[in-house]
């Protein structure tokens, strides 16, 4: 008897388009670069940023449904934009969330890749350097403001009781 030949299938996302996804791709990623545009320009005519300031783009489908097919063609469609008329120039940071699900706070782990892709990105060395700046700056606010609050509590306290003891 011979051997039954079954064709291995790779879980790789696709490279070459053949279910038809890039079109609704495409379509994603000017409806992101809209989004984006648009907050800019309501900030020049001095506008407050509101809710269009930020979205969140949620796809959904069981595993194998093409998502992160979808989300290869975005980022490449979004690389291939230069600034000037095709939109602003894009950094897309890949972040894998189910590799950090058990990590806490759960968002930390995505503002580490943020940082990291963004460093990366920037090809002149000072500008590197005052990027961290602002990153160390963001992170010594972030967990610093809570210490310093806590302590002006305690004083604060501290002063009322002594006036308290006073009177």
């Amino acid at each position: 008897p011979t051997p039954a030949t079954v064709p291995m299938h790779t879980d790789d996302p696709a490279i070459v388009d053949l279910l038809g996804r890039k079109g609704f791709a495409t379509v994603l990623a000017n409806r992101i670069v809209e989004a984006r545009v648009k907050a800019k320009e309501e900030a020049k005519r001095g506008k407050k940023p509101g809710d269009n300031r930020a979205f969140i783009v949620h796809m959904h489908g069981p595993w194998g449904s093409g998502k992160s097919t979808v989300l290869n063609f975005v980022r490449d469609d979004l690389e291939a934009r230069h600034g000037g008329a095709a939109g602003p120039a894009w950094l897309v940071v890949e972040f894998n969330a189910w590799r950090s699900q058990r990590l806490k706070p759960a968002w930390w782990p995505l503002i580490l890749q943020i940082e990291q892709a963004a460093l990366a990105s920037e090809p002149r060395w000072w500008a590197r350097w005052v990027l961290r700046a602002k990153w160390y700056f963001m992170r010594a606010r972030a967990n610093l403001l809570p210490l310093v609050i806590g302590v002006l509590a305690i004083i604060a306290a501290g002063v009322l009781l002594g006036w308290a003891s006073l009177g």
